[in-house]
């Protein structure tokens, strides 16, 4: 879904395919690198303190707290949608463009 809403906004799919390794290209500016970091630390909870407030003091750099917060309870929501979509047997790829 959100692939294809990206394409669609006219992102490149190169881009939106090379964001799970966003650390080993030179596609993302800074504030797309720091939100990219604050993703993985709301998503997979492993990282430690200091990893997680170097990573909002980055965040912080670029965004205001409204925006962070914001953003923060986008990565969550979807997060909360994935964990839903594969018990309930959801089809992936069946999202059509403009569908929600």
């Amino acid at each position: 879904m959100h692939f294809k809403e990206a394409v669609a906004a006219g992102e490149s799919k190169l881009r939106v395919y090379s964001s799970f390794a966003w650390q080993e290209t030179s596609f993302y500016n800074g504030s797309e690198q720091a939100l990219l970091a604050w993703t993985e630390s709301v998503t997979m909870l492993n990282d430690t303190t200091a990893q997680r407030q170097q990573s909002f003091t980055n965040l912080s750099k670029y965004f205001s707290q409204d925006d962070i917060a914001n953003s923060s309870l986008s990565i969550i929501k979807i997060n909360s949608w994935v964990r839903l979509a594969k018990p309930f047997g959801f089809e992936a790829g069946a999202y059509q463009v403009g569908q929600h």
